[in-house]
């Protein structure tokens, strides 16, 4: 598996992760996970459905929703099967 080095690639894996288990994490999560790394953030949205991964942030208005801030680096060499289990 290669290693995960830029935010595109988290949010490719993270889209992956979503195609494979999507419904699964839903059921677990059920809510809308913001992540804002350095300059770029990305939106996991695990409210219904299979789950959704959009470019952006949206505002977090239910007390089930998280966000996540790190530094580019911090998550840089995740395979898409953590980045899944940090959902």
């Amino acid at each position: 598996m290669p290693e995960i080095t830029s935010v595109q690639q988290v949010v490719e894996a993270t889209s992956a992760a979503l195609a494979a288990q999507g419904a699964e994490l839903v059921s677990k999560v059920k809510g809308v996970v913001a992540y804002s790394l350095g300059a770029d953030s990305f939106t996991v949205g695990l409210k219904n459905g299979t789950g959704s991964v959009s470019k952006g942030t949206v505002l977090l208005a239910h007390s089930g929703d998280m966000l996540v801030s790190a530094g580019p680096a911090q998550l840089a060499g995740q395979a898409p099967r953590e980045v899944a289990q940090s959902m």
